[in-house]
């Protein structure tokens, strides 16, 4: 926040002031301060409004939808209404205990200070932040979903297309074996080669997948176009499944007999 609040000197018989948030200095101040300035309030009932003073400007509030931009908000001190907004008044009001219980004891205080007053709606803050979410939770539900099914049809292809192709080398090993080659070193060739295909496939994915998160960003709130730590899960657990599915037919190919793996094929 920057300059100050409203106090008891601002009164109806004192100079304007007003408060403006951070999306209304952007707007209209871009670059700038709107410490300072002053503004013209349009007519109301046939007469002219004095000017007002921005004397202070407060953090942006987001509305409903936490994705949304915050609206530009000009806010005037209760003394120095004009009566344009006594229809509705929205107050917020922080407690110390469970804020469902003070519901009752609001609209009576209520009713004390003005009969005719009438509570419409007492809303409690955690409701209303599960309200604005709602949306965002369900998008990243079916997100999530869809990322479980990929997954798995990405780890079991990876597994089954490695799987098959060092398997048909199968006679390739028997050979390198009957040559001289030890079992360790083919299983290093395969795990070698491997890690070549899958460095590529990430490399590759990771662009895909960089571009297809910008296209989604708007659906989620707080969350990064690039999230580090999903990324290195992701790629750790590929990697591990491209090595077990390299090591484990590599492995047991090449406890074959140099002969019979000639013969394999």
């Amino acid at each position: 926040m920057g300059g100050r609040a409203f106090n008891d000197a601002d009164r109806a018989d004192g100079m304007y002031v007003s408060m403006v948030n951070r999306a209304f200095e952007r707007k209209y101040w871009p670059g700038g301060s709107a410490l300072g300035k002053r503004l013209k309030r349009g007519p109301y009932g046939g007469t002219l409004r004095p000017w007002t003073e921005i004397v202070g400007i407060v953090d942006d509030v987001r509305g409903k939808e936490l994705g949304k931009e915050p609206n530009p908000m000009l806010f005037y001190p209760q003394a120095q209404n004009d009566g344009a907004y006594l229809s509705v008044m929205v107050y917020t009001v922080r407690a110390a205990v469970e804020p469902s219980s003070l519901v009752p004891l609001l609209r009576q205080a209520v009713a004390e200070v003005s009969p005719i007053a009438t509570v419409f709606r007492a809303s409690v803050g955690a409701d209303i932040l599960r309200q604005g979410t709602s949306r965002a939770r369900f998008n990243s539900l079916v997100m999530l979903v869809f990322s479980l099914v990929g997954l798995i049809l990405a780890v079991t292809g990876i597994y089954g297309v490695t799987a098959f192709s060092v398997g048909r080398r199968t006679r390739e090993f028997g050979l390198r074996m009957a040559l001289g080659a030890q079992p360790r070193e083919v299983r290093r060739l395969v795990l070698r080669g491997a890690t070549s295909v899958a460095g590529w496939g990430l490399v590759f994915g990771t662009l895909l997948s960089l571009l297809g998160t910008r296209l989604i960003s708007e659906l989620f709130y707080g969350v990064p176009d690039f999230d580090v730590a999903t990324y290195s899960i992701v790629s750790v657990v590929l990697c591990a499944v491209v090595m077990i599915a390299a090591y484990v037919p590599a492995r047991r190919a090449t406890r074959i007999h140099p002969a019979t793996a000639l013969r394999g094929e």
